[in-house]
């Protein structure tokens, strides 16, 4: 009888977790919706607002985006936010000789969800150079892709051991994601028609 309470009990917990995360995802979801609109507002702006949110909600110590160079054969790092120093860098970049499991699962996967990033096929290339360095026990990474044209990626770590990523979690970082693509895809279309303006006004020159 003692046991099935205690089961009783973890399940009910579980679902007040399950009720607590999903409350507080759809909140995020609706603020950052109302705020990534706007002429005024930059497409780095729009970015580190996602990710700063992502690192609140998620309680994770570092988020990041990564944009693909070189024929897709490098990761170059646009963002990195520690939400410990509450800090935003750029410039670190992955290369796909160094990591190739790596780049075929952020290539084919909806999301690269590593419980155990060490141990885990698809990330423990990074074990010795990037995760032990940095203390990340726990990857869950969604690439970002525009009418199915490979961006990058969206990289969530896991500072300490091991972390089983929940299926609300996994949905909560595809839903950012997509917010990353349209911010993206917007300022290239901003990009586009200034370009077209100049060229115009030469023109008529």
């Amino acid at each position: 009888v003692n046991r099935l309470l205690e089961a009783a009990d973890a399940s009910q917990q579980e679902l007040l977790d399950s009720e607590r995360r999903l409350a507080a995802q759809s909140q995020a979801l609706t603020e950052l919706t109302s705020r990534q609109t706007g002429v005024s507002v930059t497409v780095n702006d729009r970015v580190r607002l996602i990710l700063e949110t992502c690192a609140r909600t998620l309680e994770v110590a570092r988020v990041s985006t990564w944009r693909f160079e070189d024929n897709g054969s490098t990761l170059r790092c646009d963002d990195l936010y520690q939400s410990a120093t509450g800090s935003h860098t750029s410039g670190e970049r992955l290369y796909e000789r160094d990591v190739p499991a790596y780049f075929n699962a952020v290539g084919h996967d909806r999301v690269v969800a590593a419980s155990d990033a060490h141990s885990d096929p698809r990330t423990r290339e990074f074990s010795a150079s990037y995760l032990t360095p940095h203390g990340i026990g726990a990857m869950l990474d969604v690439p970002l892709r525009q009418e199915d044209r490979p961006l990058g990626v969206m990289c969530i770590e896991h500072v300490g051991g091991p972390r089983t990523w929940k299926f609300d979690e996994q949905n909560f970082a595809l839903s950012l994601a997509n917010l990353v693509v349209v911010a993206l895809a917007d300022a290239d279309r901003r990009q586009a028609v200034q370009n077209l303006a100049e060229s115009e006004a030469r023109a008529r020159l």
